[in-house]
């Protein structure tokens, strides 16, 4: 307490460290969605389908996903 909330070092430790994880990680799942959706059809489009659809049925699994990609954790 008592320190200035602007100071680098406070931002860094409370702010950037923990949010550079979570963006790294959502970085990396939204990068292999983008490899996934330009992959052609065949056997990957239908697996693709499938998962999409699995994912799709399983709300309380969607619904976490999209807390997560919202931010709210």
């Amino acid at each position: 307490m008592g320190r200035d909330i602007g100071e680098l070092a406070l931002l860094r430790d409370a702010y950037e460290a923990p949010r550079r994880r979570s963006n790294l990680a959502m970085m990396a799942a939204l990068d292999a969605l983008q490899r996934l959706f330009c992959a052609g059809g065949g056997a990957l489009g239908a697996a693709r389908a499938a998962g999409l659809g699995a994912v799709n049925a399983a709300g309380p699994v969607k619904d976490a996903l999209m807390r997560y990609a919202m931010g709210a954790r």
